[in-house]
This record gives C-alpha cells, sequence and structure tokens, in this order.
C-alpha cells in the first residue's frame, strides 16, 4: 500500500510542483486548497504525512496543525510545513516549540525529499 499524503496550498504552482514530486516518489497525493479543507480531508482519511503551507487565506497553519493533530494524534510528528513568511517572530516560535519541520519558499525538489526523509516517512 502506498503511503498517503495531504497536500494543503492555495498556490496552485506549489500544489503542482509538490504534487508530482511525490508522485514522481510512489506516494499517493491527496489536495486540499486550505485549511477548512484539510482538515475535512483529515477527518475523512488517514495520512501518512501532511505537507502544508503556513499561510493561507483559508485559516492559518497553526490552527490547521492543532485541529489536525486532535483528529489523528499521529500526525504531530509528520507534519511539514512550507512557508515564505519568513518575518514573522510568532510563527517561527510555534514552529520551533511544536518541532515542526519547515521548508523555505522557494525550495528545490531535492529539498522537499529531504524534509520528508528528516520526518522518517
Amino acid at each position: 500500500m502506498k503511503p498517503r499524503i495531504l497536500v494543503v496550498d492555495d498556490e496552485p504552482e506549489i500544489v503542482d510542483l509538490v504534487v508530482t514530486i511525490l508522485r514522481r516518489d510512489g506516494w499517493k497525493v491527496d489536495v486540499a486548497e486550505g485549511g477548512r479543507s484539510g482538515l475535512e480531508r483529515v477527518r475523512a482519511a488517514r495520512y501518512d504525512l501532511i505537507v502544508s503551507d503556513f499561510r493561507m487565506p483559508d485559516g492559518d497553519g497553526e490552527a490547521f496543525y492543532r485541529a489536525a493533530v486532535e483528529v489523528q494524534p499521529e500526525l504531530m510528528r509528520h507534519f511539514l510545513f512550507m512557508t515564505g513568511d519568513t518575518a514573522n517572530p510568532i510563527a517561527w516560535q510555534f514552529l520551533q516549540d511544536a518541532r515542526i519541520t519547515v521548508i523555505e519558499k522557494p525550495f528545490s525538489p531535492d529539498a522537499l525529499r529531504a524534509a520528508i526523509a528528516r520526518l522518517g516517512s
């Protein structure tokens, strides 16, 4: 059975890049455009990993993370955030405190793969 991943991002070009890389690497990929639709997917299916934008118009990454791990606690260490929001100290504090893996946009396919490998997935 292929590992299942949820990609949550509202930028079509990022989604296309991430989905292409992950499918080539053998993942079964689902996509959600924002935190609310991502949470609906987490409630409906089991995921091995979530790759999510941190800043979305449909809910922020912190709220999505907290709600998702409440539904599926095992996701706590299987969450990867992608962000271009490098100037927000409050967001970075949350990410550090929760020990969540983060890659900064723009990123290369190899950087995405390396971040996923660090999660042990």
